[in-house]
């Protein structure tokens, strides 16, 4: 868990034209096995860099979910360990059925957005 502390996170983010800025586009996978200890305070550092972080609790034993809610990640749990891979693929899932539900979300409100209509300033759709 410490290679994703703050100073590589920020590294990361110091890629884009205004360094530091929060990476907006993009979700953080954390997959979650027992680690209490120290996901509140990782999961804070990466919330600077990446607002939207899902967490795949992987049937932690300790309290785990509970303080990576508390950093303010979205948590999915396992009700048993299914191993990294199992919980990343969960992330993944989320985080695809999350950007479906944006999508239809957008769909309903702005039709135009989706069939590539635009309004000229007095001159009608083109």
């Amino acid at each position: 868990m410490q290679e994703c502390g703050g100073d590589y996170l920020h590294r990361i983010a110091d890629r884009g034209a205004h360094p530091g800025a929060p990476v907006t586009d993009t979700w953080l996978v954390i997959p979650l096995y027992n680690e209490a200890t120290v996901v509140r305070e990782v999961i804070s550092q990466a919330r600077a860099v990446f607002p939207y972080v899902v967490v795949v609790d992987d049937g932690s034993k300790d309290a785990s979910a509970r303080e990576a809610a508390a950093a303010g990640a979205v948590v999915v749990r396992h009700p048993i360990n299914l191993g990294q891979g199992a919980a990343l693929q969960t992330g993944f899932s989320y985080v695809l059925e999350d950007q479906c539900r944006l999508c239809r979300h957008l769909r309903r409100r702005r039709p135009a957005l989706h069939h590539g209509r635009r309004r000229h300033g007095g001159r009608g759709a083109s």
